[in-house]
């Protein structure tokens, strides 16, 4: 990991009601929990700017369900110890409210957006890698 992949990462207090971009706030990244030791959003730029540009280009609302995770948080939902959620790298977007074509489009774009992307039954996990 290079030391200015640091930089690369917007540090956001929980509390803080922020816009990201246009339509994007900050509460759709930071953490579901309600721990006390969780103060924090870790969000890649990187990882805001190809969310940003998915929604752009497949012009449909879409939802995070999970982004930003702490490790307490994490280890509750039985996620990854590995997991790039708790780093600020990965986003869950939801599939729910998303008609089967728009579910397609959105799994198209965000393979060649992305570095990494898994198609689940209700969500598509998308993440970006550090160089």
């Amino acid at each position: 990991m290079k030391i200015e992949a640091i930089t690369d990462v917007l540090v956001i207090p929980k509390n803080t009601k922020m816009q990201l971009g246009y339509g994007l706030s900050h509460s759709e990244f930071k953490c579901n929990c309600s721990h006390e030791g969780c103060h924090f959003t870790l969000v890649n730029k990187t990882l805001l700017a190809r969310y940003v540009a998915l929604r752009r280009i497949v012009d449909t609302p879409l939802e995070i369900n999970s982004g930003y995770r702490c490790f307490h948080w994490n280890k509750q939902i039985k996620g990854s110890i590995t997991s790039g959620h708790c780093l600020g790298l990965c986003i869950d977007i939801s599939l729910d409210e998303l008609e089967d074509s728009q579910r397609e489009t959105v799994y198209d774009y965000a393979k060649v957006i992305f570095d990494y992307v898994e198609l689940h039954d209700t969500f598509i996990h998308c993440q970006v890698n550090i160089p």
